[in-house]
């Protein structure tokens, strides 16, 4: 039967016996694998089975970073905002929890100030309240999809509407039309690179990006290695680092590990009461908005709580530069306040503070 089986209504013997197929699925296969350059070949043994294979030509493709969180998240930050830029407020919306996650933290890593919605109806309620600048907006969610919430934030906002950035796994024309037609400003497809995103903010709210430098040359403020001892050996000091983002604290770690400080890390507020109750620590960088326990509530519960000569110089880490939040972090005992995006010159400034010397 075998060189009959890739004929146009042709059944093998179980197939007739099963009334089942109609004889041209093996034909219809071999058309498609042969449109595409390859071949389909069968080898078949009485009483052990069948098998089907294929073989295609392809060209070699080049890796790009997709939304993969371990891909985005372990892949070192390129570029920041070109610093005296105004601060935007940005709304991701998507139903996907990992994807969701994934795009704040890169979104928080360069200093922007976000929220978060799982669906259209949350959208609306986020955009009537927080009035972001812009809007990243997933298409496909249950209960109301982005494309009826696009209609509604742009309805209801007419006035200074935030610009919305459709995100899309769908390749067609049409879908593409449509999402336009309902009143997003731009989209992007998934899975999206750093690159794409960047684009994106740059285009829309017309914001500058630079590239990160790595760290300062021997002429900057910051001395080679080889010409004198290091900031960590010039004035020691027992640093923990409290921050829940994963890109902040990338970029954190990396900083301090170039000042040749070692440091240890929490996650929330609470875990810096434990580090904090296991042993004393001179510098506490500790962020705002940390989940379980907030920065400021931390640094409350320390002075409250610690004696005197254990009292840490506590540094506040926040994405916010208004002057009541800066009131707000003295008042809960903070020293001290450095703004995100974190930049080398900026860390070692802070810790290099008379207090500290």
């Amino acid at each position: 039967e075998l060189k009959h089986l890739f004929a146009s209504f042709v059944q093998t013997e179980s197939g007739r016996q099963s009334q089942e197929g109609t004889g041209l699925g093996l034909a219809i296969s071999q058309k498609f694998v042969a449109l595409m350059g390859g071949e389909l070949t069968v080898e078949s043994t009485l009483g052990e089975g069948t098998t089907f294979q294929f073989d295609l030509p392809f060209m070699q493709g080049t890796w790009t970073t997709t939304t993969n969180p371990s891909n985005l998240l372990n892949d070192p930050v390129t570029l920041q905002l070109t610093p005296n830029q105004p601060q935007s407020k940005i709304l991701v919306v998507d139903d996907n929890e990992s994807n969701r996650k994934i795009l704040v933290a890169l979104l928080q890593g360069w200093g922007f100030l976000v929220e978060e919605a799982e669906d259209g109806e949350a959208a609306i309620a986020q955009s009537l309240q927080e009035h972001p600048d812009l809007i990243f907006m997933d298409i496909r969610m249950p209960k109301l999809n982005g494309i009826e919430a696009t209609r509604t934030i742009q309805s209801q906002i007419p006035e200074n509407p935030p610009k919305i950035i459709a995100l899309t796994a769908s390749v067609f024309e049409e879908e593409r039309a449509g999402i336009l037609g309902a009143g997003c400003h731009d989209f992007i497809r998934k899975p999206f690179t750093k690159q794409k995103i960047i684009d994106c903010l740059s285009n829309h709210l017309n914001l500058q990006f630079e590239s990160l430098k790595s760290f300062p040359s021997p002429s900057s403020s910051l001395p080679p290695k080889n010409a004198s001892p290091s900031q960590a050996k010039e004035q020691p000091l027992r640093i923990l680092l409290a921050e829940d983002n994963e890109v902040n604290q990338k970029m954190a770690l990396l900083y301090l590990k170039k000042l040749d400080y070692d440091v240890d890390l929490a996650k929330n507020g609470l875990e810096v009461l434990n580090k904090f109750a296991e042993q004393p620590y001179d510098i506490i960088l500790m962020d705002i908005q940390m989940p379980e326990m907030d920065g400021l509530e931390a640094t409350r519960n320390i002075r409250q709580h610690s004696p005197k000569q254990k009292q840490p110089w506590i540094i506040a880490m926040t994405a916010s530069n208004e002057e009541s939040d800066k009131l707000a972090c003295r008042e809960a005992g903070m020293n001290d306040y450095i703004t995100k995006p974190l930049k080398l010159e900026k860390l070692q400034k802070v810790l290099s503070s008379p207090f500290l010397t």
